[in-house]
């Protein structure tokens, strides 16, 4: 239908070079004949066309196949460096003074524990006399809660946050 035409033509037609053509017909993408007279290697319009658009939608495919893993790459990588920035952010608020390690306060949590147990365990020696003397059972309560009150706010003032003694706490000193 079409009368054959030279590399140079069909790169004009097909938009790209001369050498993207020799690639093509190289690699078996692009069907060709050298004419016998000339020499000159001659392509069919019709087929070349259809062979280009054929590669193409290879090019396509291959591109979407392997577009999700690119995209879960990139998806990792911006993951990894949101983890790394909220590390250092973590870092640097503990740094400042704004934070604290999870062990340092599990530790602190467990002494403030013992004292207060220890503080409700001495506390029935303490008013048990003075709550058997008491006149009424409101009295008697009241004293308990008075007595009880007293120690929760000794335990309290002992482990009263100080970012000071915390950080010796912390250093080991």
């Amino acid at each position: 239908m079409f009368p054959p035409v030279t590399r140079d033509v069909l790169s004009q037609l097909l938009r790209v070079s001369t050498r993207t053509i020799d690639s093509l017909v190289t690699a078996g993408d692009l069907p060709s004949w050298k004419d016998a007279t000339s020499g000159v290697r001659c392509f069919d319009v019709a087929e070349a066309v259809a062979a280009w658009t054929a590669y193409q939608v290879r090019l396509a495919t291959r591109e979407t196949v392997r577009a999700p893993a690119d995209v879960e790459k990139r998806q990792a990588e911006a993951e990894l460096k949101r983890a790394q920035a909220d590390k250092a952010a973590l870092e640097l608020a503990e740094l400042r003074g704004q934070m604290h390690r999870s062990e340092h306060v599990a530790a602190l949590t467990g002494e403030f524990a013992v004292a207060v147990r220890t503080e409700m365990m001495t506390l029935g020696g303490e008013v048990a006399g003075r709550a058997r003397a008491a006149r009424s059972d409101a009295a008697a309560q009241a004293l308990i809660d008075n007595a009880a009150r007293g120690r929760l706010d000794t335990v309290a003032a002992r482990y009263a946050y100080d970012p000071e003694a915390y950080a010796k706490l912390v250093s080991g000193e």
